[in-house]
């Protein structure tokens, strides 16, 4: 079976993953810096490095949620 949705874009996975960091930061700013900041929990990279590919961006929503939770 073929998935007929266009692949994400990284703009939009950006704003995607930008708009579920501020959800669980409660403010724009601290998720802006966050998203900018080598991360331990992503191999030091900064979470924004990781978003042009699907499992990085996968590694980034999985930590999000590890935060939130």
């Amino acid at each position: 079976m073929c998935n007929s949705d266009p692949p994400e874009t990284l703009k939009t996975r950006l704003r995607r993953v930008a708009a579920q960091a501020q959800d669980v930061f409660e403010s724009a700013d601290t998720a802006t810096s966050w998203l900018k900041r080598p991360n331990r929990g992503l191999n030091a990279s900064a979470p924004v490095d990781l978003l042009d590919t699907d499992a990085g961006t996968e590694q980034v929503v999985e930590l999000l949620d590890r935060i939130e939770y």
